[in-house]
């Protein structure tokens, strides 16, 4: 389960900070695009991308304004949810502990992420020595999904 949200909250950052991951306007399975039009009707501009062996659909889109990202299993359920925010839409709770834990830091981008009806933040930063990703979640816990140098 642990891997499956690193996993998914992995992929999150990189689509949005890398667009060109995107593969087409049709994902391949009427389920999962039946899925799309019901969770979020009012989509506009949506782009599907197939992940591993076709297990995992990601679609990116406009919806009121925001970029999104949703993810569904082959039977068209919804995984997981994810928009990019601006660091003041973050909770005070996941601000402070941003600022006491990685002071050090600055952020760079803000994805507001949903799985399974819990809300957390990925957070990707910088400093002079390394870029990190940091999930931070509405219990003020956090985990360091990625660091780079």
């Amino acid at each position: 389960m642990k891997k499956t949200i690193l996993s998914l909250a992995s992929a999150l950052v990189m689509l949005f900070i890398n667009s060109s991951a995107i593969a087409g306007e049709h994902p391949g399975n009427p389920r999962v695009q039946n899925a799309l039009k019901t969770e979020f009707a009012e989509a506009a501009n949506v782009n599907w991308e197939k992940i591993g062996d076709g297990e995992l659909f990601h679609a990116s889109f406009t919806l009121y304004g925001d970029q999104v990202s949703a993810w569904f299993d082959n039977n068209g359920s919804l995984v997981a949810t994810g928009r990019t925010v601006d660091v003041s839409a973050m909770s005070l709770l996941a601000q402070r502990r941003f600022r006491d834990r990685y002071s050090e830091y600055a952020i760079s981008g803000v994805v507001e992420y949903i799985k399974d009806g819990e809300l957390s933040y990925i957070v990707t930063a910088y400093n002079q020595k390394q870029t990190i990703v940091v999930q931070l979640f509405a219990n003020g816990s956090s985990t360091i999904i990625k660091a780079q140098k």
